[in-house]
């Protein structure tokens, strides 16, 4: 017996009906899920997330804050180290220079003395040194052991240098060599950086008046306030300095540094 049209519609509404109501408790927990997870999103994994993202933007700047402070540290060593290089290379043209002035009508100077001053780079500093003095040829044993420190030094054998010139102040007290030997003492813990100790022989070399390195003592004192970053002590030792010893290359050096303090703002 076939169906009658209404009867087939009322089957299929019933149908649709029933697939529905089944459906309803499925999407309801659909809703739910959605609903928890909005939930969490708007919460505390939110706030968990920007926190994280907030340290973590804290400690690239710090990094970077840290770099940034490393490259200077190592600008300024640079700057000390060519500063240090520049001084002791002027150091060793002076000698050179003192070495190549020497001829044979001069009278007999000090082996390889340099001085900033001109006239001590020409060897003019043996002039004080009377004829019969013991120590006044440069064979005498004073000469010997001076010119045998000096080698180390110029060799880059601080240590060996300054036990050697330790040696020319205790066998050879009241030369001229003993004097030298003071001041080169100073300069062989100086290029070590050993600020402490050289300050102590160059302060010596500068209470003598009568000492030919004083000019020489009283620009590296300068140099040692300069690394110091004690700008007052260092301008003053400086410009003591220029004044006292004009037209002299200690002069020059000095006026040259007081130059760069004040490119530096110092």
């Amino acid at each position: 017996m076939s169906l009658s049209t209404g009867t087939w519609k009322q089957g299929l509404l019933t149908l649709a009906l029933s697939t529905a109501l089944l459906a309803q408790p499925a999407m309801a927990d659909v809703e739910r899920r959605l609903d928890r997870i909005e939930r969490l999103l708007d919460g505390s994994t939110l706030m968990d997330m920007s926190r994280l993202q907030e340290r973590l933007r804290d400690e690239v700047a710090n990094l970077r804050g840290d770099i940034d402070v490393l490259q200077r540290e190592v600008q300024e060593l640079q700057r000390q180290q060519r500063s240090l290089y520049e001084d002791l290379d002027s150091r060793l043209q002076a000698m050179e220079h003192g070495q190549a002035g020497n001829g044979p009508e001069r009278q007999p100077s000090l082996p390889d003395t340099p001085g900033l001053d001109a006239d001590l780079a020409a060897g003019d500093d043996a002039t004080d040194i009377p004829d019969d003095a013991p120590d006044a040829e440069p064979e005498s044993d004073a000469a010997e052991d001076y010119e045998q420190a000096f080698e180390l030094l110029r060799e880059g054998r601080y240590e060996a240098a300054g036990n050697a010139f330790r040696e020319v102040l205790e066998n050879h007290s009241g030369t001229l060599y003993a004097d030298n030997a003071l001041y080169w003492l100073g300069e062989s813990y100086y290029v070590v950086r050993d600020f402490d100790s050289a300050m102590e022989h160059f302060e010596a070399v500068i209470a003598d008046e009568d000492n030919n390195k004083r000019p020489d003592a009283l620009l590296k004192k300068g140099f040692i306030h300069y690394e110091r970053s004690q700008w007052q002590d260092a301008r003053r030792a400086l410009e003591e300095a220029r004044d006292a010893y004009p037209n002299s290359s200690v002069a020059t050096l000095a006026e040259n540094r007081l130059r760069r303090m004040r490119d530096e703002g110092r």
